[in-house]
C-alpha cells in the first residue's frame, strides 16, 4: 500500500513559486544608506539626493524609486550630512 499522496505549493497555488523567487530577488537588491549603510526598509521614509535636490520618499510610495538614479539616505542620516558648501 502507499503512502498518502503530497502536493508540490505549484499544484496547490499555481503561479506561487515564480512570486516567491521574484519576491526573493526583491529582496536581494534592498536600498542601502549612503552614509550609514544600513538597509533603508520598504516603508521608511528616505532622502533620495539626485542632480543636487533632495526629497523625501518611501519604497512603498513610489515602487520604481528603487530604480530612481541617485543616493538614498535615512532620514537621520541625511540630518547629519553637512550641507553642499559647507
Amino acid at each position: 500500500m502507499r503512502g498518502p499522496m503530497t502536493r508540490t505549493q505549484e499544484q496547490v497555488q499555481p503561479g506561487r513559486s515564480q512570486a516567491l523567487r521574484v519576491e526573493r530577488a526583491v529582496i536581494g537588491q534592498a536600498m542601502k544608506c549612503g552614509r550609514c549603510g544600513d538597509v533603508i526598509g520598504i516603508y521608511e521614509p528616505f532622502v533620495l539626493l539626485s542632480d543636487g535636490r533632495a526629497r523625501m520618499t518611501s519604497a512603498a510610495a513610489e515602487p520604481g524609486v528603487r530604480e530612481a538614479p541617485g543616493e538614498r539616505f535615512h532620514r537621520a542620516c541625511c540630518a547629519d550630512q553637512p550641507a553642499a558648501g559647507a
